[in-house]
């Protein structure tokens, strides 16, 4: 049984006209909001970038994942998140145009560490945060999962013309599993490199994990998006409702885990109260338009999801798995939003660094008078008095360079750009991936699980 998808042309339309409208958006952003070396576009494309690399590995990774676990039932629709994962063809491409950029000093969005190498904060972490060592990296990274996702397509798409299953299941484990290692080594680093350098003087442990939940969550929306999408045309007759309540069970499941993490990263450096790691989400605080997000993505990534998906019958309702992908989708990039467009939209960088040895400084103070500090005496009571006051003293320092909520040197914002940039870039995910679909068999009829797959009940 084969089926062989054809693009409508009024899907196609609607698909230029989104990346059209991003285009439009790009070119508006960019020379309307010149602030900043262009901060605004550049931390838009970024944030966009980031978020659809992440997106296109996990469509490979959930394959991989059910090609090393045995797991039969998702046969049926695998051509989805094969395709998904191809888009890396394309979205390589603008990773690749940030890189040349920051080695290039086109932008500023790493200009904590690119332009200041002499800060004492930077020079330890100088062995990676270079722009020969961090580009070789980012650059290695992405020719990689090229290579791994075209070989693994190929191999794959081998059975439609004719190759039994079989003599291609060992090759297909194989690099299911290098695809793997290679995934989990270096989605992690991607995330401290691409992202949580922008801000060099803050880390945390779980960012790699916590990247991972987040864009995973998305991934596996967009493909019950398309999944129902292809369902409604006439497509992929053999998944029914069991093998979508898998896909839910899948957003719900990492939802939940999004969410634990989210919770063990803020709640382990809030309990901690190092100025070395309080001082990213204090940061967002004195600007409500961020703090406001801070909220809203937890409502929309999981208390939304957890309680609309949470029964049964929940992710084997259509509509409803529509809608929360949706709002998954949207909560997704928001969370993104919130780690990425701060830092290069806060102030002009000409000015900074000065700031930042001064933030250096008093927060070294503070933690040592924290650490000297015997909790048993009244004296202790005292240095931790100490301790909030310069806690005080470099809220104070933010506010004054503009990171206040008087700030008016603030060029980030979710208008026309955010928005139209965004839906370019869906509008040429989706483009792809729907072109990609039409291009073979949306059915593996020579794959030896796929009976295994038409029968899957749960």
């Amino acid at each position: 049984m084969t089926e062989h998808f054809k693009l409508s042309d009024r899907a196609r339309n609607v698909f230029f006209g989104m990346i059209a409208l991003g285009v439009i958006g790009m070119i508006f952003t960019f020379f309307l909001y010149p602030e900043n070396h262009h901060s605004r576009f550049w931390s838009n494309l970024l944030l966009n970038t980031y978020l659809f690399t992440g997106i296109s590995l996990v469509g490979l990774f959930f394959v991989a994942g059910h090609q090393q676990g045995w797991g039969g039932w998702i046969t049926a629709l695998k051509r989805v998140p094969e395709a998904i994962a191809s888009f890396i063809y394309v979205i390589a491409f603008f990773g690749v145009l940030i890189i040349i950029g920051t080695y290039l000093d086109w932008h500023n969005l790493y200009a904590h560490w690119s332009q200041h190498q002499d800060e004492p904060a930077i020079k330890g972490k100088s062995a990676l945060l270079n722009k020969n060592t961090w580009s070789a990296i980012n650059l290695i990274f992405y020719g990689l999962w090229v290579l791994l996702i075209f070989w693994y397509r190929k191999t794959s798409q081998d059975e439609d013309n004719g190759t039994v299953y079989a003599s291609n299941l060992v090759k297909l484990r194989k690099i299911a599993a290098i695809f793997l290692v290679v995934f989990g080594v270096s989605e992690s680093i991607f995330s401290w490199t691409f992202v949580m350098s922008i801000d060099p003087h803050w880390y945390s442990t779980l960012f790699g994990w916590y990247n991972f939940a987040s864009y995973t969550c998305a991934g596996i929306a967009f493909m019950v998006l398309i999944v129902l999408y292809l369902k409604s045309r006439g497509y992929l007759k053999l998944v029914n409702e069991n093998h979508l309540h898998d896909l839910g069970t899948f957003m719900f499941g990492f939802t939940v885990f999004w969410m634990y993490l989210w919770f063990s990263q803020f709640m382990l450096q809030w309990y901690a109260n190092v100025p070395e790691d309080t001082i990213f989400w204090t940061k967002r605080w004195n600007v409500g338009w961020f703090k406001f997000w801070f909220y809203a993505v937890l409502v929309l990534n999981f208390l939304i999801p957890f309680l609309f998906l949470l029964g049964r019958g929940a992710k084997r309702r259509n509509g409803r798995m529509i809608l929360m992908a949706l709002v998954i989708i949207c909560g997704h990039y928001m969370d993104f939003y919130n780690l990425i467009m701060y830092e290069p939209n806060a102030i002009e960088h000409e000015h900074k660094a000065e700031t930042e040895k001064k933030e250096s400084a008093l927060m070294k103070q503070g933690n040592v008078l924290y650490a000297q500090a015997d909790h048993g005496t009244s004296d202790s009571k005292m240095d931790e008095k100490k301790v909030e006051a310069k806690g005080d003293e470099i809220s104070h320092e933010h506010k004054s360079e503009g990171h206040g909520e008087e700030a008016e040197t603030h060029h980030a914002g979710l208008g026309f750009p955010e928005i139209s940039i965004f839906l370019g870039f869906i509008g040429m995910f989706l483009f792809w991936v729907f072109s990609t679909l039409s291009k073979g068999s949306l059915v593996p009829t020579n794959d030896a699980y796929l009976k295994e797959s038409m029968n899957h009940h749960i």
